[in-house]
């Protein structure tokens, strides 16, 4: 057991010195056998969407990517090239196949919300940064799904901005996770006849249809919202995670003026 514990400590401290290491890591260019230096850094720089965290840039074939453009808005549907651009200690980095901008995706570095999984080229990072920060640049939606499979959009114009990242916020962070056994998540049982048959989702995607940000698995209950967790069947009961109110009266009424009720 010591021998086991003494290697691993081994390993431990060779991937320390790893990851702090300010070396550029070579990597193979795609059209020659040829290796082309590459090289990341951290900054320190603040963004109005997330005050105290910076962005972070990698440097590819001598041209400098930034992360962090974005805001809480993840990436929808796309694909990505075969080949590597660069790797480091968060994993292979990957062109994006869009025609719009030069966007680099970070495959083993998804956390939604942060924006680190997404680099664009520096010299459009403000662009881009003002772009997804403005309101006029993206659309909202109100999604229904019923138990039968009927599946309807609706636009829900003027939806507060502030309340749907506060409503994603607090889903993702009380989200079912089969496998905590130590999750400090309020939840309660109810009635499935209580649950009704119709989920909301609220989702915000941007005009250029890039990303989005958004909550599902929100039902109604006796008039308040609340996200489900799971149904018993064989109980005929769901256990479900109550909406704070303020943002539940909110959806609510974004559900009724769409008459959805």
């Amino acid at each position: 057991m010591r021998r086991i514990k003494i290697i691993m400590l081994c390993i431990a401290a060779v991937l320390l010195l790893s990851s702090c290491a300010q070396n550029p890591v070579a990597v193979p260019e795609e059209d020659s056998g040829t290796t082309q230096p590459v090289t990341a850094e951290s900054t320190c720089e603040e963004t109005s969407a997330h005050p105290t965290q910076g962005t972070r840039t990698i440097t590819v074939d001598g041209v400098v990517y930034r992360n962090n453009f974005q805001g809480d808005l993840i990436l929808r549907e796309f694909t990505y090239g075969r080949e590597a651009v660069y790797s480091d200690s968060r994993g292979g980095y990957y062109r994006i196949d869009i025609e719009e901008y030069d966007l680099i995706y970070n495959v083993n570095r998804v956390e939604i919300g942060t924006g680190e999984d997404v680099y664009c080229r520096d010299d459009q990072w403000q662009e881009l940064k003002d772009y997804y920060s403005d309101k006029n640049n993206v659309n909202y939606i109100c999604i229904t799904r019923k138990k039968n499979g009927e599946f309807k959009r609706h636009t829900a114009d003027n939806m507060d901005t502030a309340k749907l990242n506060e409503l994603t916020v607090f889903c993702d962070e009380n989200s079912y996770e089969p496998f905590d056994f130590i999750s400090k998540t309020d939840t309660r049982k109810i009635s499935t006849e209580k649950l009704g048959d119709t989920e909301y989702r609220f989702i915000m995607n941007t005009n250029d249809e890039l990303f989005s940000s958004g909550a599902a698995s929100l039902y109604l209950s006796d008039g308040k919202l609340v996200l489900l967790h799971y149904e018993r069947a064989a109980e005929k009961k769901a256990v479900v995670v109550d909406i704070p109110e303020e943002l539940s009266d909110y959806f609510v009424s974004v559900i009724e003026k769409l008459n959805l009720i």
